[in-house]
């Protein structure tokens, strides 16, 4: 009877390994350390999946997050049922079973995903996603009051997003000191996020909803009458909220325009006379390459003829 129990504990895949020397007088038999052995395996695949989402968090990286706490899920699933549920060894129709009751799991999910997803539907309202509101009226507005008082406690005095209350939810409150925020920031979402809350535009429900805070005890109010006041103290904290906006950063300085010099043409000087030639031309040659002598210098004194009458002149005031 003892071999038969044996045997059937076995097959269902416990008692396969020996007992540790360390651990015989801890653990009686094969038995207890199966169990003592998943014990060991599914508190290790806890701990992962507890510190692999801070971890995924302080990298920025969302797939560590996903794989953590999801896909180890799965193996922790997976080993419960290998090891406890003994599905490999059941017949073929429990396995026809599970999968049909796992059709009808997710038809009934995308059957009320969408109205879970988007806030929304007919005959529920989703209570714990719902954006916290605040109640308590706000009797004489003044917006530095109110952002010390009601918004840095998360985002913090500075606008840094770094309040006391900031740093322990998540996703993290908005930094306004960022250029990443300003860069895509928009008028209409910071109001909505104001008076309706950050579920409003499927964000954080840590962000409360000023709406009613803002309008309590107005004195208008009457049937027909369009309450503002909510609209115009948003108006002022968001003026408030922008004193945290990095002023623009400085274009950097225009590069420098090379100017290129110009250097002046230099004047051709004239070919020297060679071999007493005279360049009708400019080169030494007449256009049809004949060389030519130069001419005959200019007389500097008198003729020959005023030198003859000169001397005969001389010759008859002499002699005569």
């Amino acid at each position: 009877m003892a071999s038969a129990d044996a045997a059937t504990h076995d097959d269902h895949g416990h008692g396969n390994g020996k007992v540790p020397g360390a651990l015989r007088g801890f653990l009686k038999d094969d038995h207890e350390w199966f169990y003592f052995q998943t014990w060991m395996i599914l508190t290790g695949l806890f701990i992962i999946s507890y510190i692999g989402p801070f971890i995924g968090e302080a990298l920025h990286m969302f797939a560590i997050t996903m794989v953590t706490a999801f896909g180890i899920a799965v193996v922790k699933a997976g080993l419960v049922i290998k090891r406890f549920m003994h599905l490999m060894d059941e017949p073929k129709f429990i396995w026809q079973m599970n999968a049909t009751a796992l059709v009808f799991i997710l038809l009934f999910f995308f059957w009320v995903a969408p109205d879970v997803m988007s806030h929304e539907g007919a005959n529920w309202g989703n209570q714990a996603g719902a954006s916290i509101t605040m109640t308590t009226h706000i009797e004489d507005f003044d917006p530095d009051v109110v952002w010390t008082e009601r918004c840095a406690t998360c985002h913090g005095e500075e606008g840094r997003g770094d309040g006391p209350a900031g740093t322990a939810i998540y996703p993290r409150p908005t930094d306004f000191t960022s250029r990443a925020y300003w860069a895509t920031a928009d008028h209409d979402i910071m109001a909505t996020a104001i008076l309706d809350g950050g579920v409003a535009l499927g964000r954080s429900r840590y962000m409360p909803a000023f709406r009613t805070a803002f309008a309590a005890g107005h004195g208008g109010g009457h049937e027909g009458e369009v309450d503002t006041l909510p609209g115009e103290r948003t108006e002022q904290l968001i003026a408030r909220i922008m004193t945290f906006r990095p002023p623009p950063e400085a274009a950097p300085a225009p590069a420098p325009v090379a100017v290129p010099t110009r250097e002046p043409t230099p004047t051709p000087t004239p070919e020297p006379v060679i071999d007493d030639t005279v360049a009708l031309d400019g080169y030494g040659l007449i256009p049809g390459g004949e060389v030519v002598p130069a001419p005959a210098p200019a007389p500097t004194g008198p003729s020959e003829a005023e030198l003859a009458a000169r001397a005969q002149y001389i010759q008859g005031r002499v002699f005569n």
